[in-house]
């Protein structure tokens, strides 16, 4: 996202899933009167559990009401916001009355419900990373940390989130970084900046030529030429460089020798993520591996990072198993990327050679081992083998998800078909806790509401620069 945030509005609103004897058809709308209880049923009341201390959170909605689900797509938070985030560091964004918060439980349910929320009162909030979040009100930007201590005091023009122990500022068209302590350490003097990431940031200097700083604010590399046009973040020690080359303005690769290792020559790019880089050629997009050779050849029409929202090194990619996983701190960790084939999302797995074919209208990346997507009207988290672990209107026998073969799948991306497929009948979720006391408590239906706009994009299109690339 960008500080100049586009207004996006929330995903369409759905009921809850019915028994399988009387599962509606795909393209049913959702009724008003259809309540999530965490169990696939028709019900009157919704079953809320505790948050454990680990727990992953979830957006869901119920008539455009936004509450939060965990990994087990249990309820944790009633649906009743305007608009709900994942959880980042513990803590996940909520909007009430058109301001932004931050929640990690329910606070109608713990005794001392300062623990689990920050109030919403800000008119903008990122998420929390290194232990702090951007926040601004009255067109004023700063940071809090956790305990709602201001980190970054309320009174520059933009503000971008804490990376590597700096966080880049703005004021009066001039910005520079400050660190966790809010002191300014590189003075505000670049016409534009980037995060800090892998111990270099990008800046823009008032003769408009690109260049790179240290940690100490000391000049790394300056393009004095002005052929540089745009810079990228340094990951996994490249950094994407947009340049003029025979008239045409191109995109490649340097190493933090300040040296191309990759000649510009693509049309777009994005970061290497896991040893793949998207980049695209001749109006499609494909991945290259650090040696600049094709993984995946150019044929798709977007494309995402092989990357979660948030991922995991818990675990080695060989060692990854082609079942359910219960452990909460496990998640797809660069298994997956999302591609656009014919207007439609899906993901090709890089370790397992296998795929869920393009047939979502709307997707965004795996975080925690779920992806959020939607077919038309319907609405669902699935699981890395596309099982669906949280559908509110569809069984599984309906196929919400479609695996195919190899050689169905446009491009040749896998050898290798999915082993695994949608199940054939059974609740959504399992393992929900039995407790009469939660579960006797009755719960209004959520009242149809319209869709709030809400200054959010999807977590995939945060672009980090200030000020804002016009």
């Amino acid at each position: 996202m960008t500080i100049n945030r586009r207004l996006t509005t929330a995903l369409l609103a759905f009921g809850l899933l019915l028994p399988a004897a009387a599962a509606p058809a795909q393209d049913d709308k959702p009724q008003p009167n259809w309540v999530f209880n965490g169990r696939g049923q028709k019900t009157d009341q919704v079953e809320i559990v505790d948050a454990a201390a680990d727990d992953a959170l979830f957006p869901i909605s119920v008539n455009n009401n936004w509450g939060l689900m965990n990994q087990d797509g249990q309820v944790i938070v009633y649906p009743r916001f305007e608009w709900t985030d994942y959880s980042f560091e513990g803590f996940a964004r909520y909007v009430s009355d058109g301001k932004t918060g931050f929640l990690r439980g329910d606070p109608a349910r713990d005794d001392d419900p300062k623990e689990f929320f920050i109030i919403a009162s800000y008119e903008y909030a990122d998420r929390f990373n290194e232990g702090c979040a951007v926040v601004m009100s009255g067109g004023k930007w700063g940071m809090i940390d956790k305990s709602r201590k201001q980190i970054i005091p309320m009174r520059f023009d933009g503000v971008l989130r804490m990376q590597d122990g700096f966080a880049a500022v703005e004021k009066d068209g001039k910005a520079g970084f400050v660190n966790r302590a809010g002191k300014l350490k590189v003075p505000l003097q670049y016409k534009r900046v980037r995060s800090f990431h892998d111990g270099y940031a990008a800046v823009q200097f008032q003769n408009d030529t690109w260049g790179y700083i240290n940690k100490a604010g000391k000049v790394a590399w300056h393009d004095k030429s002005g052929n540089v046009k745009q810079l990228g973040d340094f990951h996994e020690g490249y950094a994407k460089v947009r340049g003029m080359v025979k008239g045409k303005l191109v995109w490649g690769y340097i190493s933090k020798t300040f040296r191309f290792r990759i000649d510009p020559a693509y049309e777009d790019a994005r970061d290497f993520h896991f040893g793949m880089a998207a980049v695209k050629t001749q109006g499609k997009w494909g991945f290259i591996t650090e040696a600049g050779r094709w993984a995946v050849k150019p044929q798709f029409d977007a494309v995402d990072d092989y990357d979660d929202l948030v991922h995991s090194s818990d675990f080695e990619e060989g060692e990854r198993d082609r079942g359910e996983r219960s452990g909460r701190d496990l998640s797809t960790a660069s298994v997956y990327a999302m591609v656009k084939v014919g207007g439609r999302w899906g993901y090709i797995n890089r370790v397992a050679k296998g795929r869920l074919v393009p047939q979502f209208k709307e997707a965004q990346p795996f975080f925690r081992g779920l992806a959020r997507v939607s077919r038309d009207d319907s609405f669902a988290y699935i699981t890395e083998t596309g099982k669906v672990r949280f559908d509110p209107r569809v069984v599984h026998k309906l196929g919400f998800v479609d695996l195919r073969n190899a050689e169905d799948f446009r491009g040749e991306v896998a050898r290798d078909s999915v082993s695994t497929g949608i199940g054939s009948s059974g609740p959504i979720v399992r393992n929900v806790p039995g407790d009469d006391e939660l579960g006797n408590t009755v719960y209004e239906v959520p009242p149809n509401r319209e869709q709030a706009d809400v200054p959010y994009a999807d977590e995939h299109d945060y672009g980090e620069t200030l000020p804002v690339e016009k």
